[in-house]
């Protein structure tokens, strides 16, 4: 790197980064023309299949209109993708990869075309790749199967860092760190190839991603938990509950009941001699439970190894690992940038605005890095003024994380999780809004109240038996084990009989239940019997929705259309009226009423999942009646929503590699034919029947593919069972 040549904002890119997907744009157009794909055009937005992709069209699209002088608002662009904001804007930060190796050269990129990277279908060892899950300066990292453990899914890391991390990581078993099941070298390409667990795909990076595109802050902590269901995935692992402080607590108890958790992850770290280096969002993943899980050491300092890079992410980086970057030396730093980093964590989570925000938006030249110092040692806004709902005690210790000297922070991780715990305890709060309150009252009076309090506080954390068992079938509900939740209720509903709120929740839980069996196996009468009951026993709206809903399971779909006729003039749920009377005009091939429908319930909301799902799949019903000559952009687009807002099955990846079959006209050599084949790959490892693919005459030669063979004998036999992903709820569970 020459002087004067611009620094990138990130100094270094780790494997869970997607910044290197968009460079090397003249390469990429070679190895695409080379592999027979066509490219999108600069001005056409693609529709990708995950986050990655569209991260590497935006970024790509924004300096092509850089170089033609238009130079968008990086705020304004960033808005316009609101499903990786965050993202994008930590893209949009850099303008190169560097790490620095003390006395040694770097490795190749990621992007180096000499490099034999795996590719969807390849077999590497008894690894087979099932596809990318996210690609850094120096590593790309892919969901796999391995054959040596029964076909279990894992994700592979391919790496030319070597196994230093495997070594840093191998000898530390904690619960909240990602474990390295193995390491071993593929001779085939000379990359390391580290296997971990797969825990699920979404991070701290998609909750600021959301965060960014609510138009209020959030409320509660359940906000984290409604992230994890948009990005949940079928391949997830079940999780038997929910983290109770997410499902129940304020949303800032959650971001603190987070920082708890990983305060004192870094605790164990730095007691074993290890510091993250690189701690930010995309390198904290949140398991289907909400619990947070450190991943990506490539940057770890362990007093064991003796090459470490100095580098990491500049919006995360301390002030002293930014000057050591500078001066590239490694000493003058300690655990303590990990405390800083995790308080900018915290910080955005609750909201505050980087004090170098404005020069974190454009590639920085090494004077303008040291420039960065003066606001940092301004410092951040006080915790207490972004977020008035926090405790003193909490803000002052979170203040003290991000002080620019490293001597004014807490001593150590473990001080600075104590101190949250101690501080955010429920019976320490409750003392302090007690004392807040008695000051200049009498004495005595101020003991009754004391002991009144105490009192109030011992029988309100000692709930009935019917509410515990109500909120341990939220619990259950909420995690996804409905039969337990149905046993929960009703046995809060023996202990209250007349409890109407207990009846419904037992209602919905036998309806989530019903949405994965036929509908002979169904006791419609039960949900028919918990959701309609009233107190006066009379019929009303609701009463009117939950049985369309039970005709259109059924297969009564003229009589569910007269319900819904009639529903849609009182007003009552017009987005699951729209989409479910389109669900029942579909199925009795009325599919110019069911089109109408869905064009109306678009635009309610345009992430819902069942109308984007039944309006791709009307298109294919309409091109095999001959109603429409080829398959429009717009259902590619809606199959594509469908696939990103909300949980993935079997059945849908099948109908997405139907419906790109179909859009490539059964050819081979069309563009869109790979993508069918990418959701073909991951329907087989989900498990789905392979009659399904019969429809598609091209889709079964693929089969036929030596490609295929591996995928397919280390496929589950079938298909666990999947809901119902077409129809929406007639009603939600109470709180």
């Amino acid at each position: 790197m020459t002087p004067g040549e611009p620094f990138p904002s990130e100094v270094h890119e780790s494997a869970d980064s997607s910044a290197a997907e968009a460079t090397s744009q003249p390469k990429q157009a070679r190895r695409d023309r080379r592999a027979g794909r066509k490219r999108p055009k600069p001005d056409e937005q693609p529709r990708p299949e995950d986050k990655s992709a569209l991260l590497a069209w935006a970024y790509a699209e924004y300096h092509r209109r850089c170089r033609q002088g238009q130079t968008p608002d990086i705020s304004q662009w960033c808005a316009h993708f609101p499903s990786c904001r965050s993202s994008l804007r930590q893209i949009l930060e850099v303008e190169a990869a560097a790490v620095f190796h003390l006395d040694h050269r770097p490795p190749p990129s990621s992007n180096d075309e000499s490099i034999a990277w795996p590719v969807e279908g390849d077999q590497r060892g008894d690894f087979t790749i099932l596809r990318e899950l996210a690609r850094g300066a120096f590593a790309r990292v892919y969901l796999a199967t391995e054959a040596s453990t029964g076909g279990r899914l894992v994700v592979l890391k391919c790496s030319w860092h070597g196994d230093a991390e495997a070594r840093t990581l191998g000898r530390l078993a904690h619960p909240h760190i990602v474990p390295i099941l193995s390491a071993r070298l593929d001779k085939r390409s000379g990359l390391t190839l580290l296997c971990m667990p797969y825990l699920g795909s979404a991070t701290l990076e998609d909750v600021l991603d959301h965060l960014a595109a609510t138009a209020t802050p959030p409320r509660k902590a359940s906000f984290f938990l409604n992230v994890l269901r948009f990005r949940a995935q079928p391949e997830d692992p079940p999780q038997p509950t929910v983290d109770p402080c997410l499902r129940d607590g304020s949303y800032t108890d959650g971001v603190i009941h987070l920082a708890v958790q990983l305060a004192e992850t870094l605790a164990f770290l730095h007691h074993h001699g290890v510091s993250h280096r690189d701690l930010k969002p995309s390198n904290v993943l949140l398991d289907p439970s909400g619990k947070p899980l450190l991943l990506d050491f490539n940057l770890s300092e362990n007093e064991r190894e003796a090459l470490v890079p100095v580098g990491g992410t500049l919006r995360y980086m301390a002030p002293e690992q930014i000057r050591a970057f500078l001066d590239k030396r490694k000493d003058g730093m300690d655990e303590r940038v990990d405390l800083y980093a995790l308080g900018v964590m915290v910080y955005e989570l609750l909201g505050g605005p980087h004090p170098c925000e404005a020069l974190l938006a454009a590639a920085l030249r090494p004077s303008e890095i040291r420039a960065m110092l003066a606001p940092l040692q301004a410092g951040f806004r006080p915790f207490h003024e972004i977020c008035p709902e926090l405790e003193r005690p909490v803000a002052a210790v979170l203040d003290r994380c991000v002080a620019f000297a490293a001597a004014d922070r807490p001593g150590s991780a473990a001080e600075l999780a104590a101190e949250l715990k101690r501080q955010f305890a429920p019976a320490r709060r409750l003392r302090r809004w007690l004392l807040a309150r008695r000051r200049g009252l009498l004495a005595t009076l101020g003991l009754l109240l004391v002991a009144a309090a105490v009192f109030a506080y011992a029988w309100a954390i000692t709930p009935p038996y019917s509410q515990r068992e109500y909120e341990r079938g939220r619990s259950a509900y909420h995690a996804g084990d409905f039969a337990a939740a149905e046993t929960h209720f009703d046995r809060a509903l023996r202990a209250e009989p007349n409890n109407l709120r207990f009846r419904q929740a037992r209602g919905c839980a036998r309806l989530q239940q019903s949405k994965y069996l036929p509908p002979d196996q169904v006791r419609f009468d039960q949900i028919w019997e918990d959701l309609t009951f009233t107190e006066r026993g009379t019929a009303d709206v609701r009463t009117l929705a939950v049985h369309a809903y039970v005709q259109l399971r059924c297969q009564e779909y003229d009589a569910a259309i007269k319900k819904y006729n009639w529903i849609q003039r009182s007003g009552y749920r017009p987005l699951m009226v729209l989409n479910n009377r389109a669900y029942g005009y579909f199925k009795v091939r009325r599919l110019k009423e069911a089109q109408n429908d869905l064009d109306k319930a678009v635009p309610l909301d345009p992430h819902c999942q069942a109308v984007r799902y039944n309006r791709a799949l009307l298109a294919m019903r309409m091109l095999s009646l001959g109603k429409i000559q080829a398959i429009p952009p717009q259902a590619l687009e809606d199959m594509e929503q469908a696939l990103q807002w909300g949980p993935k099955t079997s059945a849908l990846y099948s109908d997405a590699a139907i419906l790109y079959a179909q859009a490539a006209s059964e050819d081979p050599r069309h563009p869109y034919f790979e993508r069918a084949l990418s959701y073909l790959r991951q329907a087989i490892a989900a498990g789905e029947p392979l009659a399904h693919f019969e429809r598609s005459s091209c889709l079964a030669e693929a089969l036929k593919r030596p490609e295929f063979e591996h995928l397919l004998r280390s496929r589950p036999l079938q298909a666990a069972p999947q809901p119902n992903l077409r129809l929406l709820d007639p009603v939600d569970l109470p709180e």
